[in-house]
């Protein structure tokens, strides 16, 4: 039985709700982090006089760490699932 098997035929219980509820914090923090960059940067430009392709530098840096996350991040949470033997 694999991972996804075992969530389809697990009943909704504590531990589960809260695997869901942690991974919408997640989602709605990695979304915050891209967002509070955008609402700083004007002030960050005029505070410590950034020209544009600076500014774009550090939005591709957000973004980029963003993608990193999505990519190993997942990898990391499987193996702790197995490990904490959530998966059976």
């Amino acid at each position: 039985m694999n991972y996804i098997e075992f969530l389809d035929n697990s009943p909704v219980n504590k531990q589960l709700l809260l695997i869901l509820i942690g991974v919408l914090m997640a989602n709605l923090l990695d979304g915050m982090s891209l967002m509070m960059t955008s609402f700083a940067m004007p002030g960050m430009v005029r505070e410590f006089n950034i020209n544009s392709a600076h500014a774009g530098g550090i939005f591709s840096a957000a973004t980029l760490g963003v993608a990193l996350g999505a990519l190993f991040l997942p990898l990391i949470s499987d193996r702790m699932a197995v490990n904490l033997s959530l998966c059976g």
